[in-house]
Parts: structure tokens; sequence; C-alpha cells
């Protein structure tokens, strides 16, 4: 998890490697299971798949009920940054 934005570079770059390493399996897409959504646009240009993230996911879903929606999250105000 990253507690800092010097960490979300660390979190960026798992994310990337073990997008990479799944390439070997020749998935016909890519998930990114975190509302982080670390590494997308670099996985989509290093690997040429679609690449979904959580969140992009979640408000697309959300778009299609309606163009007004709330998100509900119990982050506290100090890792606004992760938004």
């Amino acid at each position: 998890f990253p507690y800092t934005p010097a960490d979300a570079v660390l979190v960026e770059a798992a994310h990337l490697e073990a997008g990479l390493r799944l390439q070997a399996q020749r998935p016909d897409a890519l998930f990114v299971d975190t509302f982080g959504e670390y590494a997308l646009d670099a996985l989509r240009s290093a690997t040429g798949l679609p690449v979904v993230g959580a969140a992009e996911a979640a408000i697309a879903a959300a778009t299609a009920h309606g163009s007004r929606f709330a998100v509900v999250t119990v982050w506290p105000s100090s890792m606004a940054w992760l938004y």
C-alpha cells in the first residue's frame, strides 16, 4: 500500500511487473484490482492489451444508472492524494 507519493511509484512498478508477467499466459485483457488503478497507462502501452481499472469499471457502471452519483469512502482526508 502506498502511504506516500514515493511509495506510489513503487506500487506502480510492482503492478507493471505483475502485468508484464501475466502476458506469458496470453490473456485477452488485464484488470487492475485496486481503485488506485496503478500503472494503467504503462500496462496499456507495454502490453498492447485492453487494461481496465477497478475504479474505471465502477464509475462506468455507476454512470449507467445516472449522471450523478457519490463515492463512499472511509479514507481520511489526509489520503486524498490517492484520488
